[in-house]
């Protein structure tokens, strides 16, 4: 298996990352495509589009099977998530976060 990990770029194969988002994703299942695309924004699109210096994806011969997204300050999704400030004091210290979703096939390569 040959992979790569290179920055995110909004060149990249965009329906290959949301292809990974949702294999990954535990909701499944949506009553609109408005509320798809709310969820898809709070734990993808927002990340891509607010944070893409922090996004990293993962590459098995030219096709996308895995990301890194990351925000460096998790105190801008308080309105997103407002149990963060739940964790004010330690989020001053470690404001950071990210998610890493990879599908099956790129998993146990020790890229995660």
């Amino acid at each position: 298996m040959s992979l790569s990990i290179e920055p995110y770029s909004p060149d990249h194969n965009y329906s290959e990352i949301s292809k990974v988002f949702f294999t990954n994703s535990t909701v499944k299942e949506f009553d609109s495509v408005e509320k798809r695309d709310a969820f898809k924004f709070k734990y993808l699109d927002d990340y891509l589009e607010n944070y893409a210096e922090f996004c990293f994806v993962l590459k098995e011969h030219n096709y996308i099977c895995g990301y890194v997204i990351a925000s460096n300050s998790t105190f801008s999704h308080l309105k997103q998530f407002p149990y963060y400030s739940e964790f004010e004091i330690e989020l001053t210290f470690f404001p950071a976060h990210l998610h890493i979703n990879l599908l099956n096939k790129a998993q146990d390569k020790a890229v995660g």
